[in-house]
């Protein structure tokens, strides 16, 4: 199978090849045939634009690798959030197996992740989002995912940003921009129905209040059943109902000064986690074959993995079990708790812009906050075992002003300055609901409050020299500061259970609200217990650290004519330096870890070919990583004094013990290509694809890997597939009296990896196969303003997860993609 996807890479690889080798024997030949023929405007290709310098210009302005998403190309391939426009784009991966809701995300461009504390509000993200020029801080449910109706377009820069978007964009940038408030009176409403009893409602309005004011209201309302019944008793599904809200307003206070103000509402409330339990590698032995395990709904056979395992002897079957009996569930799971993931999230900006005859002052203001309320059935099975409650807060306040001017001598210039302030607050418990190791019913084993503060200012500049009317110099430098703070308050550890009227270990007492109801319970011999109460965890609470950073950047670009740019660029990027504290453990287990720092070496170009109805854009890069930051995040058993893996654990009386750190890996590399292709050879179709490649891997690395010292030198990065791959085509065309289309969609990734590498010796699941994901839609606009789209998504049913979860009783789960259908249904007013 691997044979197969390679040479289907391969084709696509070669195509990109032979048509950038024929584009430049064109671009070369200067022939009589090109200079009688006559433009086609109707087949010519839009213009590209990109605000990755924060202000507007074509993409043959800007020295930046980036795939531009516009709002007609978000309508007809129906996207819905990051993932996805992120299978469209070259070099850029994604997990979504998180326990965060349905939007989680986690995002990796050119090798570069997240790095992702043991709690979320902890974690740094590995690029910037930015929402209406606002750079998003991290929220309750963790990296953001704005929603994208509404929206004018997409913006995905790859490599780093660090002179416009600061920290932690060394991967690059996501700058979604929405539709703003206009004079003129426009609606829509969009209803809609798919998959899983799937069920949308949507709608905008926006037109003028006064002369000068101008609003816009958008709403989107979606809810599902999802894919996956639960077939415990407790009933429910892994339905979502989402609801995104927005409010703006445009006051154009005189003929200089424009204020814009937005609102953003949005609320995702999730059941169960859509996953899937596959019988491979149960938490703590548990028996995933057990009735009370997990029913009677049998494995998620994941392309014959578990069938191969007990094939080959890995794995042995109940008697009287047979593979036919349990094998094929890609219909339900089998949980006892009522899980929820309830997330509300409020993001309010507000932008002023004035012209003072030709300079020009913009000031962005930004508040956020968001909650997560959430309850998690922990082992994932039928069992009353153990689960998990969190309450996670975060609020975020930003101010960043830019003086910029266009002179006519050839210089245009920008400075600024940032500033940012940041709180989190995690609340966590993990409760016991039966007799589980050493604790009792009701017990929390782990209980916890986190405080996260961060904050930092920076100053920046840019300018662009126009060296020739054909090459221009870009040189820009940001200096930051950056302070981190990591407290844990009210850290507590269950004490091991006692017999009824037994005495308390030392420094054990019951919680509050077990004083006055002592909780009791009968084990199987019939001996009554009692909990044994709960000590404080004092050692590892607090960890801080600050760091100071100057980022510059330095690119030529050339632009002989408008058909043709080329660039070479060399700038850094960062994430700062930080502190985890990690007193769970037990032990004093703070994480301080260092700033890491890359320079990428850059050079790339774009060229319009044939009457501007061809367009080749591809860049070549190599990143050097110096402090690469890596979280690792490991579960023991704490026996005595002893941690034992817990995957090696095999008795009982198992104290489960999270030790999480954040280590800086010495050295680091990531060098690669992106190569993209847009063609409308008739005026009716329309043809793009993209192919990436790139080899991340870790030079210097010693890491503590499951207690012991390993060396990771030489292994590549895990979220850091080597091939990325995609290809669209689209056919308009006349038909029942509008205009219609029909639209096919492929998107490719090689292996990964789960984890912080993607050694040869992983196997499934700590590896993650390649897969491909084909969709299929149509679509049908009248004059009158109702359109009717039609998707399929992943038609071919492909078998494919992007992360996974280890800690269940009935085994590894995978997050579930499978073939969706959805129709929406448009009507548009006062276009």
């Amino acid at each position: 199978m691997k044979s197969d996807l390679r040479k289907k890479l391969l084709m696509v690889a070669s195509s990109f090849a032979v048509a950038t080798s024929l584009g430049m024997t064109a671009l070369a030949q200067e022939t009589d045939t090109e200079a009688e023929a006559s433009s086609d405007s109707e087949r010519q290709l839009g213009v590209i634009v990109v605000n990755g310098q924060r202000k507007e210009q074509t993409i043959l302005e800007v020295p930046i690798s980036a795939s531009v998403f516009t709002d007609e190309l978000i309508e007809t391939a129906n996207v819905q959030e990051a993932d996805d426009y992120l299978l469209q784009t070259p070099n850029v991966t994604f997990s979504k197996s998180g326990r965060n809701g349905a939007r989680e995300i986690v995002i990796a461009i050119r090798g570069i992740s997240d790095v992702r504390g043991g709690e979320k509000v902890n974690s740094i993200s590995a690029f910037a989002t930015y929402f209406d020029e606002l750079g998003l801080a991290q929220l309750a449910s963790g990296q953001a995912n704005p929603p994208t109706y509404d929206v004018q377009s997409i913006e995905v820069l790859r490599g780093p940003q660090g002179v416009f978007f600061g920290r932690n964009s060394e991967g690059g940038a996501i700058n979604i921009k929405t539709k703003k408030p206009e004079q003129d009176f426009y609606g829509r409403i969009d209803a809609g129905f798919g998959s899983f009893n799937t069920y949308e409602l949507s709608g905008v309005v926006n037109g003028g209040i006064t002369d000068n004011l101008a609003g816009r209201l958008s709403v989107q309302s979606t809810t599902t059943d999802g894919p996956l019944k639960n077939f415990h008793p407790t009933g429910g599904d892994t339905g979502n109902d989402f609801l995104a809200m927005r409010g703006q307003l445009r006051w154009q206070a005189t003929d200089d000064t424009q204020v814009d103000l937005s609102w953003n509402r949005i609320t995702d409330n999730q059941d169960y986690t859509p996953k899937l339990a596959t019988c491979i590698n149960p938490t703590f032995g548990f028996d995933p074959f057990d009735q009370n395990v997990a029913g009677q709904i049998g494995c998620y056979d994941f392309r014959g993995e578990f069938s191969d395992r007990v094939n080959s002897g890995d794995i042995t079957l109940p008697t009287g079990v047979t593979l036919g009996m349990i094998t094929g569930n890609e219909d339900y799971i089998f949980q006892n708790t009522a899980e929820f993931t309830d997330n509300t999230t409020n993001i309010l900006t507000a932008r002023v812009e004035h012209d003072f005859g030709g300079v020009n002052l913009v000031s962005v203001t930004g508040y956020s906050d968001s909650s997560t309320d959430q309850l998690v059935d922990l082992d994932k099975s039928g069992l009353d075992s153990v689960d998990r409650s969190g309450e996670f807060e975060t609020e975020a306040f930003s101010q960043e002003f830019r003086l910029s001017a266009s002179n006519p001598d050839r210089l245009d210039w920008t400075v600024g300055a940032f500033f940012y302030d940041e709180q989190a607050r995690a609340e966590n418990k993990i409760i016991i609901k039966d007799l589980l190791g050493p604790w009792l019913r009701t017990d929390y084993a782990n209980e916890n409050v986190i405080h996260q503060e961060r904050d930092g200012w920076a100053v920046f500049g840019n300018i662009e020299y126009d060296l020739t009317d054909a090459l221009s110099v870009i040189a820009g430098i940001r200096y930051s500061e950056d302070n981190d703070k990591n407290e844990w308050t009210d850290v507590y550890v269950a004490c091991p259970r006692i017999p009824l009227g037994g005495t308390r270990a030392p420094g054990c007492m019951l919680r509050p609200d077990q004083v006055l109801n002592v909780p009791v319970q009968v084990d199987g011999g019939g001996n009554a217990l009692t909990s044994g109460g709960r000590t404080a965890q004092t050692l590892g609470t607090f960890g801080e650290n600050s760091s100071e950073d100057i980022s510059p950047r330095l690119a030529l670009n050339w632009q002989p004519n408008e058909d043709v740019s080329a660039y070479a660029s060399i700038a850094k990027g960062y994430k700062p330096a930080g502190a985890r504290a990690n007193p769970d453990s037990g032990f004093s287990n703070v994480s301080i870890f260092d700033k890491e720092e890359l320079w990428n070496y850059e050079i790339g170009g774009n060229i319009y070919l044939a009457d501007r109805t061809i367009l080749l854009q591809g860049a070549v890069f190599y990143m050097d990583w110096k402090d690469l930051q890596v979280e690792t995040r490991q579960s023991f058993c704490l026996v005595g004094t002893a941690l034992i893996p817990i995957d090696e654990f095999t008795g009982t009386g198992c104290v489960i013990t999270p030790v999480d750190n954040t280590f800086n890996a010495d050295k680091a590399t990531s060098k690669g290509v992106e190569f993209a292709l847009t063609a409308r050879p008739t005026e009716n179709l329309t043809v793009s694809g993209a192919v990436g490649y790139v080899d991340a891997k870790f030079e210097e690395f010693i890491a503590n890997l499951r207690n012991t010292p390993q060396d990771l030198s030489g292994e590549r990065l895990g979220q850091a597939p080597k091939w990325t791959a995609s290809a669209n085509a689209q056919y308009d065309f006349p038909f029942w009296g509008g205009d219609a289309f029909v639209r096919g969609e492929w998107s490719y990734r090689s292996e990964g990896a789960v984890g912080i590498v993607q050694a040869a010796s992983n196997t499934f699941p700590q590896e993650i196969p390649s897969f491909n994901v084909v969709n299929f839609r149509v679509g049908q606009e009248w004059d009158d303003g109702i359109r009717v789209i039609a998707s399929v998504e992943n038609v071919f049913e492909e078998e494919y997860f992007t992360g996974v979860d280890g800690f269940s009783w009935g085994g590894t789960m995978l997050d579930y993609n499978p073939r969706r259908f959805s129709i929406r249904l448009t009507k548009e007013f006062g276009q």
